[in-house]
């Protein structure tokens, strides 16, 4: 939530979207058995524990098992990043400095962007608003300490769940929401401020990814990916199949509302090396630094 993912290669359209970053290796996926993120298994010692993910809990359109390209997959799958160190602005064509090397633990980044159906369920719970703000210290980065929630950020959401809704509605042609579930629940949600997407990550038991681990996501770790799905890494290979980008996602000039797609719309073409798809193209996404 995902950066999520403020630095891509190939954007186009600058109303911010996201995805969400969660704690690695504590739990894994069962896919195929509920809409992602409604199920979850927690090892714990020798017990496991099921845990339903709010954004997925109800099961509605655009957070049940219909994202992906052929509309069968979990919109709330979060594969595990496996952590390492890589090179920060570096993909050895145009980018030869290696000046700012970083390293990131094991963490779990969403596939897909954030969906309208699954911030439906936000703005119906009521959260991320001023008469519902997070829990101080919510969404902190486990091992970034004083990053979670500060209650002095709470002025900056929308008085209410109404407010909200209004409040998504930021652009005549290019947003997304719709104030009643219609046909864009797939598409990624826009218009989302940063505190609301730390907020939404914070309901949704995850938190926003560093701009290193997206970023790190992003060049395929150590590969130092050229585009997250350049293979080899120094493959600049760019086009309408990888990425949805320069307003020509309908396939024709102009931009328009249209040019939004579905979430995974270019998978797996344009996947990363850990399966997220996005993160070259569609809308810019927010990071927690």
């Amino acid at each position: 939530m995902n950066h999520l993912r403020t630095q891509n290669s190939a954007q186009n359209e600058p109303l911010s979207g996201f995805g969400a970053a969660r704690k690695p290796c504590s739990y894994r996926i069962q896919p195929n058995t509920f809409p992602v993120f409604l199920l979850l298994s927690l090892t714990v010692g020798c017990y496991e524990v099921t845990v339903r993910w709010p954004s997925c809990a109800t099961g509605q359109l655009g957070a049940d098992t219909t994202c992906g390209p052929g509309g069968d997959e979990d919109c709330c799958s979060s594969p595990l990043v496996t952590g390492g160190t890589f090179y920060r602005s570096y993909d050895a064509v145009g980018y030869t400095d290696r000046s700012y090397p970083a390293t990131v633990s094991d963490f779990r980044l969403d596939r897909f962007e954030v969906t309208v159906g699954r911030f439906r369920a936000f703005v119906a719970a009521g959260k991320g608003t001023r008469a519902s703000p997070p829990a101080a210290g919510d969404g902190e980065h486990p091992f970034n300490p004083g990053s979670g929630w500060d209650a002095s950020w709470n002025t900056n959401l929308s008085r209410n769940a109404e407010a909200l809704s209004t409040a998504l509605r930021c652009s005549s042609t290019y947003h997304t929401w719709t104030s009643k579930a219609a046909a864009n629940e797939h598409l990624p949600i826009n218009c989302a401020t940063w505190y609301e997407a730390f907020a939404f990550c914070a309901w949704d038991g995850g938190r926003l990814p560093t701009e290193a681990e997206w970023n790190y996501a992003a060049a395929g770790g150590e590969e130092q990916r050229y585009f997250p799905w350049s293979s080899p890494a120094t493959d600049t290979t760019i086009d309408g199949t990888y990425a949805v980008y320069g307003c020509l996602g309908d396939g024709s000039e102009g931009c328009d509302l249209s040019d939004i797609l579905s979430v995974g719309s270019r998978s797996p073409a344009g996947d990363g090396r850990w399966g997220q798809a996005d993160l070259g193209g569609s809308r810019w996404e927010w990071n927690l630094d």
